[in-house]
């Protein structure tokens, strides 16, 4: 998402039983000015994938970037 111009925050979380997650925040669109609160979307991959099958592909091919026009 980084080479389209989106911000990406990453955080690495252990969970109590001892788990590594990592959880990847989009901040918003990346063309937008808007401040303030806004719904959360959680997105979440099938099993044997990773969070890349929402946003490998191009913008206009991306389910998370499609996902930004329903917000």
């Amino acid at each position: 998402m980084g080479r389209f111009g989106h911000k990406v925050e990453t955080y690495k979380i252990t969970t109590q039983d001892g788990y590594f997650l990592e959880l990847d925040r989009i901040p918003g669109p990346k063309d937008s000015n808007t401040t303030g609160r806004r719904p959360p979307v959680l997105v979440v991959h099938g099993i044997a994938m990773n969070a890349g099958c929402w946003v490998a592909n191009y913008p206009s091919q991306s389910p998370g970037k499609r996902t930004e026009l329903c917000v």
